[in-house]
């Protein structure tokens, strides 16, 4: 990963825990897994996958379009039961 910092030479950011080589896996999904995102969470203390982690008051929205009014409402858990490949 690499942060653009508004000078001429971006900076890199790499982690001690980033697992560099899968950034080259030839199918995309390959370059960065949940496992991945979990495991990176974790070197930096945060529970991504725990609900209890975002407290009362914390919501996880995870979209790219809007959401009709009507849409159901469910834990991270259902979500990702229902949202399940194969």
């Amino acid at each position: 990963m690499t942060a653009d910092l508004g000078c001429s030479l971006p900076m890199a950011l790499h982690k001690s825990f980033e697992e560099l080589g899968s950034y080259g896996a030839r199918r995309i999904v390959d370059r960065f897994t949940d496992d991945m995102l979990e495991r990176y969470c974790k070197a930096l203390d945060i529970a991504f996958f725990d609900e209890d982690f975002y407290g009362k008051k914390g919501v996880v929205i995870n979209t790219v379009q809007k959401l009709a009014l009507e849409s159901p409402v469910m834990s991270l858990k259902e979500a990702r039961f229902a949202n399940r490949c194969g």
